[in-house]
Order: C-alpha cells, then structure tokens, then sequence
C-alpha cells in the first residue's frame, strides 16, 4: 500500500568512501517540506560502492513515506535520523514514533547547500545532471532585435566571465522549491545568498489548483507540455507593427509576449480557456520570474554556471522552458544551464552534514550586499 503513494524512487551511485560522515544518521534522512516528502537512504551493494535512493511523496502520504523508509532501513532506537524541512519540525514526535528513533533536526538552509555541494565536488556533471533539453521551434531563429534591445543584450553578455569548459566553480545554485533562493558557490565550499523569494512553487501549485483543478507538479507540467500559450498570452502581432524598419526589430507574430495578455485584451474568462493553455501560461509565468532574478544575479557577479534544483525542474517541459528563455533574453543565451537530476539536495546534505556543521555554516555564510559585487 505504501508503495503505492510512492511518486519516484530513483539511485545513485557513489564510491562509500564519500560517506563516511553518514553514520551518524544512520545513513538516511528525511526532508519533509511544506509540498513534498523527500527521502534519502543507502543500500551497499557489496563492492565499495553504495546505491543513494531517492524516494519522493505527496505530503498528503507521509505516513506512507515513513513506513516506506522503515521498509528499507533495519533501525531501532539506539539509531539517530538526521531531518530536515519545515514538516520535519512541526511533525518531529510523529516521525520518531513512527521509526522508533530519535531525530536530530538539520537546518535546511545548511542542507539544501551541503547536499548541492558533495555533488557537484564529487561527481561528474552527466552523472548528476539532466541533458540540456532541445529547442527546435523555428520561431527563435527568425529574431532580429532592434537597436535598443541588442545593445541592452551585448551590455549584459559583457559582464558575463569566461570560464573553461567543463569548469564547475564559480557557481550559481537557483533553488525553486516550495519557496526559491539563488546562492553564489565557490570552490572551496564557502557561499554567499544572493536572494530569496516566496513565489515559487508553493505558490505555483495553489495557483494551478485554483486554476485548473489539480496541484500536482506531473499533471500540471504535462497539460502544461499540451498547450498552447498563444491562446491565451499577448502574442508579438498585438502589440508590434510586423516592419522591418520596426525600433523593437523584427520577432515572430506568434511568439507569445505577455503571460495571460488576452484575457484582458479580450475580455475572456476562465470557462473561455483550456486548462492546457491556463497551465502552460502560469508555468511560464513562474520560469520568467525567476528566470529573470536569476540572469541578473549572475550578470551582477558575471557568473556563467547556473545549476537549477529542485523537483519543478524534474520535469522537461519546465527545463525546455528555462532554454527558451535563454534564447530571447539577454546575458543568459551565453550562459551554461544546467538541471539537477534529484530535488533532494536538502536530504542528502542532512544524512551528510551534523549540527556542529551547521554552525560552521552559518559562521561562514554570508548574505549579499546587492550594493557591491562579490568580485569587487
């Protein structure tokens, strides 16, 4: 039955010499956020090596999820836990009566990081990463900017550094969870928040539920992956005379522009759309938002290496949306994309990191003053 509930359980694998600071939380750790349950847990497979699991659950199932990691795991209350996420303190007695362990609480912040950073020091990227989605529609090759916009372009891609390819450091870790935040990563581990923000996909899935009747990341991406955002976006041909001689230059008439523009150029309703077009119109809605603190950010730091995490972007269609945008905006079609395969950074850095470490962390840690660059 608990199986059943089970959104993905998807393995890495990783040399167990890497591990050795998960004994102490009994090589597991749950990262129970305001959406999902995210689980970590170890199985050795006898030749040096262990599997890292990743098992993923709708909140609404987390005594499932409970019952599925003790499934997996031979605990007992001599054991530690380690957890992490707002759930993992508002329901801390639940989780430990469940498992019949005691729990240590792991800031998320500290985790969220620790977990980014042993993969990306440890692995390879096409090991930890997605291939960089395809764009094939030929509307983003017929873009002739006008003379303000290219300038703004070249302006921005100037501040961008080069760095050799396959160069993982400096970094940019763009988070969209339940909430966002984007931190600076450099190589010896130190970082630096850059921003954080609460219209992210907490916020995003409400809206779908209100706007298309389902909260659920997969249904919503794929009706999203379905539509057709010129039905119900502000498209070029409604807003730009179709000239060469045009200041703006010359776009695609059906490239759409404005997310939700016709509802009010055309005084449409709900019940006038198809919940595939209101999907893939909030989706993109929430990718240009973030996308846009995110180019910024790293035009500000002239930062080429972005790393995009978090379980919105285990989906194709909204990491195909992310190069679309690369392509029409600014310093980001010269920048390096790259997808997390696994949303649970914060589980994995909680069974890795202890509390002494996150005091560390956090003595360590520093939050941007957007009045200077780091680089200055």
């Amino acid at each position: 039955m608990d199986e059943e509930h089970l959104v993905q359980d998807d393995s890495l694998r990783v040399d167990a010499a890497l591990l050795t600071k998960m004994r102490d939380s009994s090589f597991a750790a749950i990262d129970r956020g305001s959406t999902l349950t995210k689980i970590l847990y170890t199985v050795d497979i006898g030749d040096g090596n262990y599997d890292l699991h990743f098992a993923t659950f709708r909140n609404k199932h987390f005594e499932s999820a409970l019952n599925y990691l003790k499934a997996k795991l031979q605990l007992n209350a001599d054991r530690r836990l380690h957890v992490t996420g707002v759930g993992s303190n508002l329901y801390g007695d639940r989780i430990k009566e469940t498992l019949g362990v005691n729990t240590v609480f792991i800031d998320e912040a500290a985790s969220q990081f620790v977990g980014f950073y042993f993969l990306l020091r440890h692995l390879p990227l096409e090991t930890i990463c997605h291939p960089l989605p395809q764009c094939n529609d030929p509307i983003f090759d017929q873009i002739q900017r006008g003379e303000t916009f290219q300038r703004l372009r070249d302006a921005r891609v100037a501040l961008i550094k080069e760095q050799a390819s396959g160069e993982k450091f400096p970094c940019l870790f763009a988070i969209f969870g339940s909430s966002a935040g984007v931190v600076l990563v450099r190589e010896d581990g130190s970082i630096e928040v850059k921003h954080r923000h609460l219209l992210a996909g907490k916020s995003f899935l409400g809206a779908c539920q209100l706007l298309v009747g389902t909260g659920d990341y997969q249904r919503v991406l794929d009706m999203a992956a379905a539509g057709k955002r010129g039905n119900i976006d502000t498209q070029v041909r409604d807003i730009l005379a179709d000239s060469p001689n045009s200041p703006y230059g010359k776009m695609p008439a059906t490239m759409p522009f404005f997310p939700f523009g016709k509802a009010v150029d055309f005084n449409k309703s709900l019940e006038d759309c198809r919940p595939e077009d209101v999907a893939q119109s909030l989706v993109s809605s929430f990718i240009i938002n973030f996308m846009n603190v995110v180019t910024f950010l790293a035009c500000f730091e002239g930062i080429r290496n972005v790393f995009f995490g978090g379980n919105f972007f285990q989906h194709e269609f909204a990491r195909q949306e992310v190069v679309k945008f690369s392509k029409l905006f600014g310093a980001s079609s010269v920048m390096s994309f790259n997808f997390l395969k696994t949303g649970h950074t914060a589980a994995l850095g909680a069974a890795l990191a202890s509390p002494s470490d996150v005091v560390d962390f956090f003595a360590a840690m520093k939050v941007a003053d957007l009045g200077r660059s780091s680089q200055q």
